[in-house]
């Protein structure tokens, strides 16, 4: 793996392990494995709400949920929700987590 698909592992990593309720369950290990069959795109909210999903139905106790969601900005500084991952390429900048606080009040950019 290289550095990008690192930094993906580190941010859904911390994205979990700050809303699992650990405490309840000590010396308890937890394994997600996320199979990437194909990539259209939009691949980091797609393996953030994957593992959300699994977390939930493993019946794992959590603080709140979580989502993600990939837009994406093009030439003319228009905004698109789930791009592909020829627009993703194309759009400006890299793709980028936002960290949400409390009641979804963005925090900053990972």
């Amino acid at each position: 793996p290289g550095v990008f698909e690192k930094n993906r592992e580190q941010l859904i990593r911390k994205t979990c392990e700050a809303v699992l309720l650990g405490a309840l369950h000590p010396r308890t290990s937890i394994t997600i494995v996320l199979q990437v069959v194909s990539d259209a795109g939009s691949l980091l909210a797609c393996c953030l709400n994957a593992a959300c999903m699994g977390l939930m139905d493993a019946g794992l106790p959590m603080k709140s949920l979580f989502c993600g969601v990939t837009c994406a900005l093009d030439a003319t500084g228009a905004i698109g929700l789930d791009p592909t991952a020829k627009q993703e390429k194309v759009g400006v900048g890299s793709p980028r987590a936002r960290r949400l606080g409390p009641r979804g009040v963005p925090t900053g950019l990972e």
